[in-house]
């Protein structure tokens, strides 16, 4: 489908109260003007060593390694060592091999991969350590084999046939999964049997790469296919969305990005190797995703659907990171600028002009590294700095020293940095609080130096977990690794929720949440992304220390309307249409009619209500407006459009209070399209026709009420009783009122694979009723569905019984209003 058709169906189909754009690419040069940042910063930690940490010492030169899943390793004359990062404890005595010198063997789960330091024929047989300090050695056969990623690693061998054979394994060594073995005949002598990583269950599904098939399908949890290979590349899942590359016949690959069902959302045309070293396209978080412009000269974002949201033009920018986006100018050591994720300004963060900050890229933490000093948080707080050494009390010193680099920033809450003391520098590895957990010292270089100072004489050297031991110790209660899991209710007044406490790494701990009266609970927030979620909505398996949020909503209270009987009213509303391309920006003045009562007592289709509210379109009046079509770069105008209009009435549920401003509450309505003219061209494509012929009888067709609710705010009431209303919010079952269409409002939905994509981008804007005066009027008479003038006009002349067709639709419609139920009132009833 083109995006002409797309952009057209988003102004028709969707919500036809608030304005809208056929956006074309909306080129960003200035950002604008930047408010106050009031929000308190965050601690800034500096590194320090204390009497808790830990000394490790080597006899040859050594380096750390980062952390993973909590464990980290030390790398002396080619062999490893490995750590618990909390509490810096040795898993084992055994020194082991890296199962490569590119990847490197790294902790997932509980096991990681790695090979003996011992030869066994021609090879280094492949040993799988646990992190209780067990060890399995496997069969020197085994000759190629992956870093284990959520219970699964992949290994290769050549049998005496020289067949090369692929397979997966647990962490007890166990082949599994047998159907997607992969045999291979081989010429020659040994060295055949290759492996490809295997990379990790993210929402569910595990991105696989099948031997057989030579491309990239997608597993569930368990091991099942869910989407068959046909992918060159494949990324994790993010928000319901994966980028992958797709082939042509000719072997050049372009990034596109693909739904859970498999189906392409949104082919970017982008021409790429593999997205797994593609970092000009982001992945989708927080409703957007990114693509930077190969010459840094601006950087874009997109709905995962493919449309163009807004382009920054001389400006380098991220992916989101909880609900914000950083741009920076290219090469330049000025301010950097932070947006909330509807590219409002947000902050001017001021860059020390004599060290250069790197546009952030932020972990799975929401932690970035922007020099080799500083680590900031996702709201440009600087959390880390090594300047300088911490001020401390002597009490709390063990070693004096002074700050350091940062080697590497962890996808965990740790850095691999270093410490300068008596001007050389040794590697530590320290916790986002500044505190270093240990420290990677020569044994001559502390025996003839450091030994006696005093300070050094409270640090002790790493503890070694026995082996077969699950931590060390002989009371396992006591000796443990726990990680504390801190449930907070928000509010706290709003219920209660069990599943706090301490747990073992792999924990799967259920969150039940029980909601006061007048609350009622709303959903989890967990603020570990590497304690994930798991199947039920509720469970979650603890992989390091989390605070899970649990949030509940307050009822609304209601409070009487601002009249006194059953009376009229009539304001303006203002309708936009347009092009950004033809620079055309027409707005209309439409009636805004609307009747209430202070009882529920108002006759409608809904039932008995205390009123309701309509935008009345004359049904007579066209609409016009361009058609675009265009792509990643360039949209332009390839035609024009015209139909007329209907807005179905908004069902008032009553009024509340808050934080002493006045609410009244609507749910309902729909719109309509009907009549569509359109002239342009359409032979590119060959569906066109159809999704015309669609829209032309859209407003032929019962109205399906829209399920959002909102409130509009009473701002005052007239001496003439007129009442004036103010700026709307959303309800949202998970965060309850917002702004209108914010961003987590949004939502997608494909009424074929071919011919029609809805995009709702949240409903009605704040801005939409603000400053409209509703002033008493006469009562009028309503039409509650498609108007009858529709199907004279349209029908009679085509020989159709418009009569009869016009009954049956306004009768299937009365059933829709009689049996409809918003989001709001399904929250709190069902």
């Amino acid at each position: 489908m083109t995006h002409y058709i797309k952009s057209f169906i988003v102004a028709t189909l969707l919500s036809l109260l608030f304005p809208f754009t056929l956006t074309a690419q909306e080129e960003i040069t200035d950002l604008g003007t930047f408010p106050t940042w009031n929000k308190r910063p965050a601690t800034v930690h500096k590194a320090r060593i204390t009497k808790n940490t830990r000394l490790i010492l080597t006899k040859d030169y050594a380096r750390m390694n980062p952390v993973y899943d909590g464990v980290f390793s030390v790398e002396e004359n080619g062999l490893l060592s490995f750590y618990l990062a909390n509490g810096a404890k040795r898993i084992t005595n055994t020194m082991l091999r890296s199962i490569s010198a590119s990847e490197g063997s790294r902790f997932s789960g509980n096991s990681v991969m790695t090979q003996s330091k011992d030869k066994k024929g021609s090879y280094y047989p492949f040993v799988i350590l646990h992190r209780n300090g067990t060890m399995k050695e496997l069969y020197p056969e085994w000759i190629s084999a992956t870093n284990f990623a959520d219970g699964l690693a992949r290994i290769a061998m050549n049998d005496h046939q020289f067949m090369a054979h692929s397979f997966f394994i647990n962490e007890n060594g166990k082949k599994v999964l047998s159907q997607y073995n992969y045999d291979q005949q081989r010429k020659g002598s040994g060295g055949g049997a290759t492996t490809v990583e295997v990379k990790p269950v993210v929402e569910g599904l595990r991105p696989f790469y099948s031997r057989n098939d030579r491309k990239w399908g997608y597993l569930d949890a368990k091991g099942n296919m869910v989407i068959k290979p046909q992918f060159s590349s494949a990324r994790c899942f993010s928000e319901g969305y994966a980028a992958v590359t797709l082939q042509d016949a000719n072997g050049n690959s372009r990034v596109a990005f693909i739904d859970k069902s498999g189906k392409v959302t949104y082919d970017t045309g982008i021409q790429s190797a593999g997205v797994d070293t593609e970092s000009r396209i982001g992945d989708v978080h927080g409703g957007i995703l990114c693509v930077r412009h190969t010459d840094r000269t601006a950087i874009s974002y997109y709905s995962p659907q493919g449309r163009l949201l807004k382009t920054f033009e001389g400006y380098e920018g991220t992916d989101a990171v909880n609900g914000h986006i950083f741009l920076r100018l290219p090469y330049n050591t000025g301010s950097m600028f932070m947006l909330d994720t509807g590219f409002k300004p947000l902050r001017e963060i001021a860059i020390d002009e004599s060290s250069y900050w790197n546009l952030p890229k932020f972990n799975r933490m929401g932690l970035a590294q922007v020099n080799e000093y500083v680590v900031i948080n996702s709201d440009g707080d600087v959390v880390f700095n090594l300047t300088g050494a911490e001020d401390m009390s002597e009490a709390d010193i063990a070693v004096r020293h002074d700050g350091g680099t940062i080697s590497s920033l962890c996808d965990e809450e740790y850095v691999i940095n270093t410490y300068s003391i008596d001007y050389n520098e040794y590697q530590g590895v320290t916790d986002m609080n500044g505190e270093c957990i240990a420290l990677l010292l020569p044994e001559d270089v502390y025996n003839s130096q450091f030994k006696t100072l005093p300070g050094w004489k409270f640090l002790k050297t790493a503890d070694t977990i026995p082996p077969g031991d699950d931590w060390g110790g002989n009371d396992k209660d006591n000796d443990n690794v726990k990680y504390p899991v801190c449930v907070v209710c928000d509010p706290e007044e709003g219920g209660t929720a069990t599943g706090a406490g301490s747990y073992e790494y792999g924990t799967k701990i259920q969150v039940d949440a029980t909601a006061n009266e007048g609350y009622r609970f709303s959903g989890l927030i967990c603020s570990d992304n590497i304690s994930r979620e798991l199947g039920a909505k509720n469970v979650f398996e603890v992989r390091d220390t989390m605070t899970i949020l649990v949030k509940f909503l307050k009822k609304d209270t209601s409070v009487e309307p601002p009249v006194k009987k059953h009376d009229g009213y009539l304001g303006k509303v203002n309708f936009s249409y347009g092009d950004a391309n033809s620079k055309m920006n027409v707005v209309d003045k439409v009636d805004l009619y609307m009747e209430l009562s202070q009882n529920p007592d108002i006759s409608t289709p809904y039932g008995n209500v205390y009123g309701f509210m309509q935008v009345q379109f004359d049904p007579d009046k066209r609409y016009a407006t361009n058609v675009t079509q265009g792509g990643y770069n360039t949209e332009e105008v390839v035609g024009s459009a015209e139909m007329s209009l209907y807005s179905a009435p908004y069902k008032i549920l009553g009024f509340t209070m808050d934080e002493g401003k006045k609410w009244m509450i609507i749910s309902g309505g729909g719109g309509k399209a009907g009549g569509l003219k359109v002239d342009t061209n359409t032979k590119s494509n060959p569906f066109a026709g159809l999704q015309f012929a669609r829209l032309y009888f859209d407003g032929f067709s019962s109205i399906e009420m829209d399920k959002k609710t909102y409130r509009v705010q009473i701002t005052g009431v007239g001496a003439d009783g007129s009442i004036t209303l103010g700026k709307l919010e959303a309800f949202s079952p998970q965060f309850g009122w917002v702004k209108g269409q914010d961003r987590r409002l949004y939502s997608t939905k494909f009424v074929s694979s071919k011919m029609v994509t809805q995009v709702d981008n949240g409903g009605l804007a704040e801005g939409y009723f603000e400053g409209v005066v509703m002033k008493p009027a006469e009562r009028r008479e309503v039409e509650w569905s498609t108007p009858k003038v529709w199907f004279d006009t349209f029908l009679k002349k085509n020989g159709i019984d418009s009569d009869a067709m016009y009954e049956r639709i306004r009768q299937k419609t009365m059933e829709h209003y009689k049996n409809f139920k918003g989001v709001y009132t399904q929250f709190w009833e069902d």
